[in-house]
């Protein structure tokens, strides 16, 4: 199936389903990076200052908001990632999912739990493979893409079991991927002429096609087996 069937499955899966999914994909977005827009609202002169550069490190240093930034990043991102790949799982099979669908991971110590090593194991993986150059690290990236969507599928399987399987699965298919990714850096592009407010849109259609994606291979893998 070519780009153009994917993205056409997305849109019709998004039918009648463009709010929720943007309120879903907004309240992620700001979720994930809390405590960057915190900082930029409190000190918003850095941020527009274009000698100003970020200090990663900052998060790391003895105070309370950078030891509030450090846990934030460690304990959040994995349970939005793995929370939004079961909202659009259930959105492209049932036609319908809900707003706690993408939140699941936060009412669940298990999977809370799950999620969070889920975070740490892509985040120390990644970073090794980019020690070797930052080329091979997003190649790895891109293999890893599955992994919360085996997830969601097979709650039973470990963190790593979950790896392996996005790896086998994407061998062969991550230059495709990359691709399809790519096909969307025009919309991007346009959205942030709109001041970023196309993006509302933007982000849930590719969230919707890349969870086509996932579902096609993952078909793909069972016909193969069977």
């Amino acid at each position: 199936m070519g780009f153009k069937e994917l993205k056409q499955q997305a849109r019709q899966s998004l039918q009648g389903n463009w709010k929720k999914s943007i309120i879903v994909v907004a309240l992620a977005t700001i979720l994930s990076a809390l405590p960057s827009w915190i900082e930029m609202m409190v000190r918003p002169e850095d941020y527009f200052d274009p000698t100003y550069t970020v200090d990663y490190m900052s998060m790391f240093q003895p105070s309370s908001f950078g030891v509030f930034s450090f846990l934030w990043y460690l304990l959040i991102p994995g349970a939005i990632m793995l929370g939004l790949a079961g909202f659009f799982l259930h959105l492209i099979r049932r036609n319908s999912a809900t707003e706690a669908d993408a939140f699941e991971f936060f009412t669940n110590l298990s999977k809370f739990g799950q999620s969070v090593l889920y975070n740490v194991l892509i985040t120390v993986y990644v970073f090794l493979w980019c020690l070797l150059l930052v080329i091979p690290g997003i190649i790895r990236s891109i293999a890893y893409a599955m992994t919360p969507y085996i997830l969601q599928d097979h709650p039973e399987y470990s963190v790593n079991q979950a790896i392996r399987k996005s790896v086998q699965m994407m061998t062969g298919y991550k230059w495709q991927f990359f691709l399809l990714q790519l096909s969307f850096l025009g919309w991007i592009l346009l959205a942030i002429c709109t001041f970023g407010i196309g993006l509302l849109w933007v982000l849930p259609y590719i969230q919707a096609t890349n969870t086509h994606f996932y579902e096609q291979r993952k078909n793909e893998n069972e016909v193969v087996k069977g």
